[in-house]
């Protein structure tokens, strides 16, 4: 899919969602290797309705001014996109890379 967001005072991001990393291009599921079939993205793949969400956490990143959700190719094709609130945390919210990363992050914060 072509989507992008828009970023107070800064050039489109290619991302959707994937934490501090707003250049990354494609979704969080695609950081950690889950998105279905190889994609980017979930909504990428060709079948059910089909979800991908996740967060900004650089706080010099945001606001969010504009979304664009665009290059679906099938007839009926659409897309629901909700930006939240912000939210804070003392927790870091980026999805980990790998394992290695998920247990560095457990061990660090004290998450069992």
């Amino acid at each position: 899919a072509n989507s992008y967001y828009d970023l107070w005072g800064r050039p489109n991001s290619p991302s959707f969602g994937t934490g501090y990393d707003v250049d990354y291009q494609g979704c969080s599921c695609s950081q950690t290797g889950t998105c279905v079939s190889n994609y980017s993205c979930n909504c990428d793949a060709l079948g059910p309705l089909a979800f991908d969400q996740g967060a900004i956490t650089d706080k010099n990143r945001i606001p969010v001014t504009k979304m664009f959700v665009g290059g679906q190719t099938r007839t009926g094709a659409s897309a629901k996109v909700q930006v939240t609130a912000v939210r804070c945390s003392s927790l870091p919210i980026d999805p980990p890379r790998d394992c290695a990363d998920a247990l560095n992050i457990g061990n660090r914060f004290g998450v069992a």
